[in-house]
């Protein structure tokens, strides 16, 4: 490995200071002991040890490049939901003649759970205990097809960079970029007081290869991961939902280790939040209590997702892996709010164990607020819990009645009574770990975007993620914000179900939400308006093109004045560049010929010819905003039923115009004339 590295200048930071950062290095303990790398890994697919309390000096925390303006705190609201979410770092420093941005800086034993950005760029420098033990190119880290960064570890999903490799330092980590205008997440967990760990190289993770590989391939196949039981071995369910003994009844001390309920594919949307699923135990009472879908990372239908501790398979099989720890006895129960008796089938595998290394109690809670305002902005509560416990994730649902993106909100995760939030994220894709407001469904092990309806982001979307080795411990409090921050000024539907572990019983929020108030509601489907007699520009055949690409785009972001809601794109072409169209008439006669184009601050001058002739005048597509036109008239013409050639040439760019040459088309359009003398000459 490099040598330490000397004479760092640091130069005046670029953003406020960042609340997360320790100034002394972590304590010693009589409790002092030692975690091998094999070990840190082992717990990612093992999770009982989520059930174990928090020791002293343990904490999760996240760096981020949120908006520091947001340091005014939630009083200023301005300040507080401010979006300049890129390019804000701890410092500069410069060494020699280079100039780096510190992501990240933390004293004391601690991993490195997940990095996450939407627009990686540059390298990566890691320093850890004094030595530069890695540098990397972003990209590199996160894309999943680089030894030993590999997938399902790492990867892109619906556009967001992900690196779950796990990254342990002993006394001080410090991360820093030669570029500074990304977006970036980097979540730590600080160990116990006293925790000795290896320093990460690229030399530890070879010696651990063969581990590194165990945990892609389990995480790989998580529906598979609890063998079908033999008998002796696990417990089974099948009875009928409201039966006066329950689902399930078992006998401790032990573990649930898998939870799961088959063909649940038969039941619809309604069902899926009429039933409540309950866990209690005579010790704590009821632990979980929430709609089926729900709870299982998916509303408002069950759809198929292949979270790790929680997901749904192809034939309709919901399963939870979360280790669920009794002392005497646990119950399971499926409350059906519409009073009916319906059979299902489940599977229940119990880990008899002495549970006393396990005082927590795995804890799960629905929380919803539909007919939410987007304006003013506000913060949406996932979860708030009181005493000593782990956040391990969340499930997100929202009913947007529109297309336009509602998810720029920022996370935030107030530990044991912290002023300033030591979790500040950079909006609510970002935090489930994909990025751009990309509709793209994705699924993996520990994030999950199993449904977004469209076009775009309109209808129903779904998201989930799962705070594994990245979970968050708190010993005395815990809450999560989640900002609403929609563009558009409309009412949304929210409902989210947290999941976590903690001790005693749990604090009820009161009754359930009644059913009427909690069933999904529907919305219609988004239909484009076509224009009538339009002839879609985007269907046109392209014969030829000289230069750059073509594409049909989707316009929903830009208004609903566009037929078919989708033009003809046309970029990264040059002056002199043509495109060549086939269009087909139907009838012949003489026609005026319309079209509609759209303008923008980077679209070009074009000339337009119908076989060979000029149609109109040239047409400066510049505008400071994307519009599409009103209808032209680009002349008259005598038109045979045969195929015809649309040549669209770039001519040129205004003077106020971003000189990127781009051009866009929405349709034609037909309009029958009279027939002139000349046209019945032989």
């Amino acid at each position: 490995m490099a040598a330490p590295l000397a004479g760092v200048r640091t130069t005046t930071g670029l953003a406020g200071p960042d609340p997360t950062v320790s100034q002394e290095p972590n304590r010693q303990s009589s409790g002092a002991h030692s975690m091998t790398y094999a070990e840190i890994l082992e717990r990612i697919v093992d999770l009982r040890w989520l059930a174990s309390a928090p020791e002293a000096g343990e904490r999760g925390f996240q760096f981020s490049s949120y908006d520091r303006r947001s340091h005014a705190g939630p009083d200023e609201p301005e300040e507080w939901f401010a979006n300049n979410d890129a390019g804000n770092f701890l410092r500069s420093e410069v060494t020699g003649d280079q100039t780096e941005w510190v992501l990240a800086d933390c004293v004391g034993a601690g991993v490195i759970t997940r990095i996450w950005s939407a627009n990686p760029a540059g390298e990566l420098h890691f320093h850890v205990d004094g030595e530069l033990a890695l540098s990397t190119t972003f990209e590199d880290l996160c894309s999943g097809d680089k030894t030993p960064f590999l997938a399902p570890l790492c990867g892109t999903h619906s556009r967001g960079w992900n690196c779950y490799v796990p990254l342990p330092f002993q006394k001080h980590l410090k991360i820093t970029a030669t570029a500074n205008s990304f977006y970036y997440q980097v979540n730590v967990w600080r160990l116990a007081d006293g925790t000795s760990v290896p320093s990460f190289s690229p030399e530890l993770l070879e010696a651990n290869s063969a581990e590194l590989e165990h945990v892609r391939t389990v995480l790989s196949n998580p529906a598979t991961l609890y063998p079908p039981a033999a008998e002796g071995e696990a417990h089974f369910i099948n009875g009928v939902t409201n039966s006066a003994g329950g689902l399930g009844r078992f006998e401790g001390p032990g573990i649930l280790r898998r939870l799961a309920l088959r063909e649940l594919f038969t039941l619809g949307r309604r069902e899926f939040r009429a039933l409540r699923l309950q866990i209690s135990t005579p010790e704590e009472g009821t632990l979980v209590d929430c709609p089926m879908g729900d709870f299982f990372g998916v509303a408002p239908d069950l759809i198929a997702h292949d979270g790790y501790p929680i997901g749904v398979t192809a034939d309709g099989t919901a399963w939870c892996h979360f280790p669920m720890p009794f002392s005497s006895s646990l119950r399971i129960d499926v409350i059906d709010d519409e009073g009916e008796a319906r059979p299902l089938i489940g599977e229940a595998a119990i880990e008899p164990t002495d549970v006393s290394q396990f005082p927590l109690r795995f804890r799960a809670a629905y929380h919803q607020s539909f007919d939410q305002e987007t304006q003013p902005r506000s913060d949406y509560t996932v979860l708030e819990a009181a005493g000593r416990g782990r956040f391990v994730g969340c499930t997100l649902s929202i009913r947007n009645p529109n297309r336009t993106w509602w998810g720029e909100g920022d996370e935030h995760f107030f530990v044991d009574g912290e002023e300033f939030p030591s979790t500040f994220g950079t909006g609510t894709e970002d935090y489930f770990g994909y990025a751009w407001c990309c509709p793209d469904v994705f699924r993996h092990p520990f994030h999950n975007q199993p449904r977004c309806d469209g076009p775009g982001n309109y209808g129903y979307t779904s998201v989930n993620r799962f705070h594994l080795l990245d979970m968050v411990p708190f010993r005395q409090s815990f809450a999560f914000d989640l900002e609403v921050w929609h563009w558009k000024d409309c009412s949304v539907d929210l409902a989210s179900v947290a999941w976590w572990y903690a001790a005693g019983a749990p604090q009820r929020e009161g009754a359930p939400v009644p059913l009427a108030q909690r069933l999904p509601r529907d919305i219609e489907p988004l239909v484009a308006r076509k224009v009538d007699g339009a002839i879609e520009a985007e269907d046109l055949t392209v014969l030829a093109i000289s230069g750059g690409k073509h594409e049909a785009q989707e316009m929903w972001d830009y208004g609903e004045d566009w037929s078919q809601m989708k033009h003809l794109w046309w970029h990264d072409a040059k002056v002199g560049d043509t495109l060549d169209l086939e269009w087909k008439v139907a009838e012949a006669g003489r026609y005026k010929i319309l079209a509609r184009f759209t303008q923008a601050i980077d679209y070009g001058i074009c000339q337009l010819a119908l076989d060979g002739t000029d149609l109109g005048p040239v047409f400066d597509l510049f505008h400071d905003g994307v519009i599409a036109t009103e209808e032209i008239e680009l002349g008259e013409r005598k038109l045979e039923p045969s195929p015809h050639t649309l040549r669209v040439t770039l001519t040129g760019s205004n003077p106020k115009a971003v000189q990127k040459f781009m051009f866009g088309l929405d349709y034609l359009r037909l309009v029958r004339s009279a027939p002139r003398s000349e046209d019945t000459r032989e």
